[in-house]
């Protein structure tokens, strides 16, 4: 996550702190729920965010987010390793917007 702490007073330099909020929210997102590196997570954010505009949605609702996180948790509960699970949304992002019923 890019945030600062009590110990240190700048925040984290790299590809993500200079990425608008949205893109780097969800990046964030990937990187702490997938152990992405920030590279990665930019990529497959970038894919996401284009998706849902090409839709007309809003990547940054908390909507968005628990259903991504269903999704992440239903590809578990189904016996997909974290690894796995990261190789898929990093070659198909998309499985993000699934919806979980």
């Amino acid at each position: 996550a890019i945030t600062t702490t009590r110990r240190k007073t700048r925040a984290r330099k790299g590809p993500l702190s200079t990425a608008p909020d949205s893109l780097s929210s969800l990046a964030n997102f990937l990187v702490e729920s997938l152990e992405f590196s920030e590279q990665e997570a930019l990529s497959a954010s970038t894919k996401v965010i284009k998706l849902r505009q090409s839709r007309g949605l809003k990547v940054c609702r908390p909507s968005f987010y628990r259903n991504a996180y269903l999704v992440i948790s239903f590809l578990q509960e189904k016996g997909l390793e974290k690894p796995q699970i990261k190789k898929l949304i990093y070659s198909l992002p998309a499985v993000l917007t699934c919806r979980i019923e």
